[in-house]
């Protein structure tokens, strides 16, 4: 019995690897690092989006900026249909599920949000992939 895969991708993350990597590299260009690649530019991206403060004006000023000047790499980053963030959200729970809810101290909680960025650069490095290679 075949395992499942889980729910189909939107169709507008694969418009929008295929858009971001064409702007930077040749059709005949090997798929492999450039998944890697955007992969690394996207999690760079939802880390920035992360540490966005939290106030409102700002926040409005940045949602604004995404807009005005929209980019593949930005969009795959925050996109809510994408939900590229719900990877980093589900490992941190699952982080913290593992450690029984204790917290951490600030250069801790630095290298466990490294740590879930590498695992979701990598998920995000292979799920590009695929989308290249459709």
């Amino acid at each position: 019995m075949a395992m499942a895969r889980g729910p189909a991708r939107p169709s507008l993350e694969r418009h929008l690897v295929r858009v971001a990597v064409a702007n930077v590299a040749p059709p005949q260009a090997p798929r492999d690092p450039l998944a890697r690649d955007l992969a690394r530019r996207v999690v760079e991206e939802l880390t920035a989006f992360l540490a966005e403060p939290d106030d409102p004006l700002l926040s409005v000023i940045g949602e604004m900026n995404r807009k005005v000047f929209p980019s593949p790499v930005v969009a795959l980053a925050t996109d809510p249909d994408i939900d590229t963030l719900a990877l980093f959200v589900d490992a941190r729970a699952e982080a913290l599920r593992s450690r029984s809810g204790r917290g951490l101290t600030p250069g801790d909680d630095a290298a466990e949000r490294r740590a879930i960025m590498g695992v979701v650069e990598k998920r995000l490095a292979r799920r590009y992939l695929r989308h290249l290679r459709e």
